[in-house]
């Protein structure tokens, strides 16, 4: 299934693929981006345990939040997500390193990525 976010995200979902929960946060599972280094564009994996509303967050290495996107009600599975390189008003940011976190409730997951303009 295909569906689009608002803004510089693309949402791709699979709620037929497993999960597996790992000890630190039970029911959330984030993948490492690709391709890493990325130009223009990177994709962002990660698998619920099950359903809810999840939020993904994208820091720059200074901790200001570059983009933030709800990306609303999610069933279990996987999904994955793409970030194009630019903040929340369409503009591309700069070289650098960035960090994605993934949040799920009260659990999120943080993992960092390297943009190479």
């Amino acid at each position: 299934n295909w569906s689009v976010a608002p803004g510089n995200l693309i949402l791709l979902a699979d709620p037929e693929l497993a999960v597996e929960d790992t000890p630190a946060i039970a029911g959330l599972q984030l993948q490492q981006n690709h391709p890493n280094p990325f130009n223009p564009a990177t994709s962002i994996g990660f698998s619920l345990g099950a359903g809810g509303s999840v939020v993904l967050d994208v820091h720059d290495a200074s901790g200001r939040t570059v983009i933030r996107r709800d990306l609303g009600w999610l069933e279990s599975g996987y999904h994955e997500t793409v970030w194009r390189g630019n903040d929340t008003g369409g503009r591309a940011v700069p070289s650098g390193v960035y960090f994605y976190r993934v949040s799920l409730g009260d659990r999120s997951q943080t993992r960092r990525m390297v943009l190479l303009r």
